[in-house]
């Protein structure tokens, strides 16, 4: 290849560069994870010791997969192992974890020695630290070295994925750093009576690691009264239903009964209430179809509680609907005009899930749910992939610190289709046929890392936010009237902030320079006839544009103005061409001089022939007065066709107009 023209003698690469390839070879090993848990002073505060024990209890006795090994740390002061790596394959493995949990709290903080502690832990392994995972569990500031600075080298070159759950605003704010600089996430725990967070996140630590993966069905906090029952109905899906639990969570666990209908009006009422969490276990794999949740309580007062259901794929190895969530920003400034987006992927396997409904709450807020779409619309960038998204902005926060966000999606009334491939193999649905089918009924429920707000004041926002950009403007028809174009132009409505609300006014804009309307939108002609009131977001837009047939080339764009002035972006550029056929010309032909010239050549070769060949000759003649007329003929086909031709194109202009929707 060296010696190809393309290359011998040209100007060589970057010496500074290698582009020898690196192959990296992986292996799937089994999970391997250290939980690392606090025990200093800080801990008695709130019961965060007792509510931690709980949380990592009912995670090792409902949530581990068997096969995965499992060590434990603390730390205070310093480090401790207090449990080695054990490969979980019975239930007493699992009670014996249990009981190396720490129940005493002293001593001050020392994030980094914790750190190390499970470093220790995990290299014991013989898969090495590569891979390994790392729960940490704390609720203060670090207050003693070594600090999460001085490990955080040694956690990252070796791999290892480290998430954090800090319990209350008070804990270090380093956390979110090494979860990032690792691989791994952060989360939060308000500490609010009705937080689901100390369940949700062990089981989305599962979910994203797990090979027998574990679906959390649904995760809701109520109240509980003995004269107020409660009753909530969830959907097991046709793919999941083994291993399915529903738990409550409470501190009066010993005075609640709960019991469980089934599709078939079966009623499972066997319960295990351990460490405040009470467990019915649906045996066998649970049927597909709605079940009813009944709560009950004998104590007097309102009493705060948490539902949690959780199942796994009823084949291993098969998919299922899963959600996984990620946002454009972990920190927030408030007031700021960027807002956090929230992004949420709905997939079964490789194929997108549409049409659900996926909602982000703000846990501890009222009325703050956030829902997401799926219709390249504002935050969502192309419609119908599968990934929902929304904007969260600072009006959604009421304070600085650590925020938690929560997904819930859902298929109602059997709505949601995936997209899928109409070829047999496992390819990429975007490259290859398409079909859809229609989803089974389910719900899923998920946590998002955590949301850091700075800046927060209770000085009222002002509105610096503008419209979104419209991606959408189209060309629906094109139709000369007369002297006239028509042109009807189609785009999606827009917000007043970005895709939330409704914006004021639209600004559209024409040109016949595709240069100037590019880069000088506002110098060119503003369309001023019957502009469009604009709708609701989401809504079709539809404006006729009259034009004077004149310029081969027309360009326009569109945007959106709100209440305030705050103006959007130019939206995409539709361009208008109009194709004419070349100029046809005539030329006479002139037959007589035609045949006279085939007629002396015809006798100049005959004479020649005569000639040479006396014998031949009267053949040759004859042979080239046949040709002679055959000739005349085709040259007066030919000119009668032309004829046509010409008159053809000189009576009719033909019309064709481009639409390039694509040009951004």
């Amino acid at each position: 290849m060296r010696e190809h023209d393309d290359f011998k003698g040209n100007t060589p690469g970057s010496a500074s560069i290698d582009t020898t390839p690196d192959f990296t070879i992986e292996v799937e090993t089994d999970q391997r994870i250290c939980l690392l848990l606090d025990i200093s002073g800080s801990m008695k505060k709130n019961e965060r010791s007792s509510k931690m024990y709980t949380a990592t209890s009912n995670f090792l006795l409902n949530m581990v997969a068997d096969g995965t090994s499992v060590g434990v740390a603390t730390f205070n002061n310093k480090g401790r192992v207090v449990h080695q790596l054990l490969t979980i394959s019975s239930q007493s493995d699992r009670q014996q974890l249990v009981a190396s949990l720490p129940t005493t709290t002293g001593g001050t903080t020392s994030i980094g020695a914790g750190l190390l502690a499970c470093i220790t832990a995990l290299n014991s392994s013989i898969d090495g630290l590569e891979g390994s995972m790392i729960y940490l569990v704390t609720d203060g500031e670090e207050s003693r070295a070594p600090y999460i600075a001085d490990v955080q080298p040694e956690i990252t070159t070796n791999g290892v994925i480290v998430n954090t759950l800090a319990l209350g605003n008070e804990s270090d704010t380093h956390l979110g750093g090494i979860s990032r600089a690792s691989g791994g996430q952060s989360f939060y725990y308000s500490e609010d009576e009705d937080s689901t967070v100390l369940t949700d996140v062990f089981a989305a630590s599962v979910v994203d690691t797990s090979t027998d993966m574990l679906i959390q069905i649904e995760s809701k906090s109520f109240s509980l009264s003995s004269t107020q029952p409660y009753e909530h109905y969830i959907t097991i899906d046709a793919t999941v239903g083994r291993d399915t639990i529903v738990q409550i969570s409470s501190s009066e666990s010993n005075d609640i009964d709960i019991s469980v209908t089934g599709p078939d009006q079966t009623i499972y009422t066997e319960t295990n209430s351990t460490f405040g969490i009470t467990t019915i276990k649906i045996p066998n794999i649970a049927k597909s179809g709605s079940y009813k949740v009944s709560v009950t309580i004998t104590s007097n007062g309102m009493i705060p509680a948490v539902l949690n259901v959780q199942s796994k794929v009823r084949i291993p190895g098969e998919t299922t609907a899963k959600l996984s969530v990620w946002l454009s920003d972990d920190t927030h400034v408030y007031g700021s005009d960027a807002p956090t987006v929230v992004y949420v992927a709905v997939l079964k396997g490789m194929a997108p899930v549409l049409k659900c409904d996926v909602i982000a709450s703000l846990e501890g807020y009222n009325a703050s749910n956030i829902q997401l779409h799926d219709n390249g619309i504002g935050s969502d960038s192309r419609e119908n992939d599968g990934i929902y998204s929304a904007y969260v902005f600072s009006n959604n926060f009421e304070r600085s610190g650590r925020h938690t966000l929560k997904i819930s999606g859902q298929n109602i009334n059997n709505r949601a289709e995936i997209l899928k491939s109409k070829e047999k193999s496992n390819t990429f649905p975007y490259y290859s046929g398409l079909t859809t089918e229609l989803v089974w009924n389910f719900q899923r429920v998920i946590l998002s890392s955590e949301i850091s707000v700075t800046n927060y004041s209770t000085t009222p926002l002002t509105d610096n936010i503008k419209p979104g950009k419209i991606t959408t403007l189209k060309l629906k028809s094109v139709q000369l009237m007369g002297n006239k174009l028509q042109i009807v132009l189609l785009w999606k409505a827009i917000g007043d902030d970005l895709d939330v609300g409704t914006a004021s006014e639209y600004d559209l804009r024409i040109s016949n320079s595709f240069s100037k309307i590019k880069q000088q939108p506002e110098q060119c002609t503003k369309l001023t006839n019957n502009i469009p009131i604009p709708k609701l977001v989401g809504s079709t837009e539809q404006h006729l544009v009259t034009i004077d047939d004149e310029s081969l080339n027309r360009y326009i764009v569109v945007r959106a103005i709100d209440d305030v002035g705050n103006k959007g972006d130019y939206s995409n550029i539709v361009s208008v061409s109009k194709l004419t056929d070349p100029a046809w010309t005539t030329e006479a032909i002139n037959t007589v001089n035609l045949t006279g010239s085939f007629v002396s050549g015809g006798l100049a070769i005959a004479i020649l022939l005569v000639m040479l060949i006396l014998g031949l000759g009267l053949k040759i003649r004859l042979s080239n007065a046949n040709d002679k007329k055959k000739l005349i003929k085709e040259k007066r086909n030919q000119k009668q066709k032309s004829g046509k031709r010409e008159s053809s194109k000189k009576h009719h202009n033909r019309y064709e107009y481009e639409n390039r929707n694509n040009i951004v």
